[in-house]
Formats: C-alpha cells, sequence, structure tokens
C-alpha cells in the first residue's frame, strides 16, 4: 500500500504554523440557573472539567470594587448551564470592575466560558425544604429550621435545581434546591422555591 506523504510548502515570509487556541469542551446546556465566585484568589477556569485541563482564564476575584467607597463585597457572576463530576460550565460572565463602565454600572461582560470547580459558587435558596432528588414528589431532607452552617458546596445540578452539600448539627447533609437567585444584591421574583406552611422567605447559603 502506498503511503501518502504530506508536504507543506511555505512562501517566504510566512509562517510554517500558527499556535491554535485551547479547546474547550463545551457541554449541551442541562442546567439553567445564575451564580457567582466567591474565590478571592481569582477562580481558574479549565478547559475541561478537571483540574489536569489547562487554565484558560482566572476570574475576578471577589472583593471590594467599584464604587471604592462602598462596603459591599461583590464577585464575578455567570449562568451555569451544565455539570460533571463536581466541575460547572460557566458562560455569560459578567466581572466586576475598580472603575464606572460607560453605563456607570461598574460591570463589564467577559467573553470567558469554561469550567471552574463548585467550591466557591454561591447564589441565593429562595426555599425553604431541600429534597433527596430534584423532584417536589421526593423525600424532604432539609427544612428552613435546621439552618445552613459552613462549609458550602455546590455538586450537582439538573435545570433549575442545584444540589449542595453543607455541615451542621454535626453531621454532612447534601440535598437537591430550587429557587434559586443568581442576584447578589436583592431576590429573584420569579424564582419559584418550596415553602414550609405557605411561608415565603429567602435564605443566604453562607447564613
Amino acid at each position: 500500500m502506498r503511503s501518502a506523504v504530506l508536504i507543506l510548502a511555505v512562501l517566504p515570509g510566512t509562517a510554517l504554523a500558527v499556535q491554535p487556541p485551547r479547546a474547550v469542551e463545551r457541554p449541551a446546556r442541562t442546567c439553567h440557573f445564575d451564580a457567582w465566585s466567591t474565590d478571592r484568589a481569582g477562580q481558574p477556569v479549565h478547559a475541561g472539567p478537571s483540574a489536569d485541563t489547562p487554565v484558560i482564564g482566572r476570574l475576578t476575584s471577589y472583593g471590594r470594587h467599584y464604587p471604592r467607597e462602598d462596603e459591599y463585597e461583590t464577585g464575578t457572576s455567570f449562568e451555569i448551564i451544565a455539570a460533571r463530576e463536581g466541575w460547572f460550565y460557566i458562560a455569560n460572565v459578567e466581572r466586576p470592575l475598580d472603575e464606572p463602565g460607560q453605563d456607570q454600572s461598574g460591570r463589564a461582560g467577559d467573553p470567558i466560558e469554561g469550567w471552574i470547580e463548585g467550591q466557591g459558587i454561591e447564589f441565593t435558596i429562595q426555599s425553604q425544604k431541600g429534597f433527596a432528588r430534584p423532584d417536589p414528589r421526593a423525600e424532604v431532607i432539609w427544612s428552613s429550621q435546621d439552618g445552613f452552617t459552613h462549609p458550602m458546596r455546590l455538586l450537582d445540578c439538573s435545570g433549575e435545581w442545584a444540589r449542595i452539600a453543607w455541615a451542621g448539627q454535626g453531621r454532612e447533609w447534601a440535598g437537591w434546591f430550587r429557587g434559586l437567585c443568581g442576584s447578589q444584591w436583592t431576590t429573584c421574583d420569579g424564582a419559584g422555591g418550596d415553602w414550609l406552611n405557605g411561608h415565603s422567605a429567602s435564605r443566604h447559603m453562607r447564613d
């Protein structure tokens, strides 16, 4: 069998090859909610759902940003669209600035997309019940009077649901919640959660 040989002809003054950009493994959408990063070092964004894959960038660190006189801390916000073994694909990233943008918002869009770990991802849970599965008919394994304590980690997601882990009352917990809100400053009117006795409230995952 003849073997084919590829010969590259290079014109004078041209480069032989251009280094391709690092390919990012982009999954199909399986989750749909917003969140933000609380990593004060600037959370690394990977090309794939593993620490062994290339780092393609970093999110702006959590802390005090514009306006400088404001004591409120803020982080980079994003949409979570997929999960795989404790890693989460983020898109529609918006980072905080140290100076106002053209619209005076102090925030700007960032084209980066990729995978980050579940530690340091944060959002508000506008719900008072946690379930064994992402189904409101599933067993309720947590209710609001139990309370959250540190540490907390996002484990998985499915549609509008998130599975989180936390420690409290001398044991470790893991459960599914909906009614998720990715706003760092206020609650989300459109996020429907699960309530005790018809009472509605918003709880922050760090409370």
